[in-house]
């Protein structure tokens, strides 16, 4: 892995790390900030942001720690337009993340999802839970 590495986060380990800052998906997406550049879809952030305002999620996530969030993200997130589309996952809605990766040029993905994680490797992305990221990139995972 190099420094310049790039880097996809499907929308329920973003979610993750919002929720649990001491947690295995927040350790993840710390590494790729420090290792590389983390790339997203406008397609990607809308996801994002409409889970975080989830009415359920209110008992894990206040008001103000979904803004932090989103905005301490906005900062390290480069957003990339969509120049592959792709309908190869076995979830359509995944498609998504594929579709980031190879338009952010991304080396990574990082997901729980097995609808992605059975594609590894997909078209020469790296698809990985965040434990396997984080030990990948030389990191013990603590969460």
């Amino acid at each position: 892995m190099t420094s310049r590495s790039r880097f996809v986060f499907d929308t329920s380990v973003l979610v993750s790390a919002a929720i649990f800052r001491r947690s295995i998906p927040r350790e993840a997406l710390t590494q790729a900030v420090n290792f590389g550049q983390v790339v997203a879809t406008t397609q990607t952030l809308e996801e994002l942001l409409e889970v975080l305002q989830r009415r359920k999620l209110a008992k894990y996530l206040t008001d103000h720690e979904r803004v932090q969030f989103i905005s301490d993200l906005a900062v390290v997130v480069e957003t990339v337009v969509v120049t592959h589309a792709v309908h190869d996952c076995r979830d359509a809605k995944d498609n998504k993340i594929l579709e980031a990766a190879l338009s952010g040029n991304a080396g990574f993905i990082v997901t729980g999802d097995m609808d992605l994680l059975t594609l590894h490797p997909y078209r020469g992305i790296d698809i990985l839970t965040p434990q396997m990221f984080l030990q990948h990139v030389g990191q013990t995972p603590t969460g």
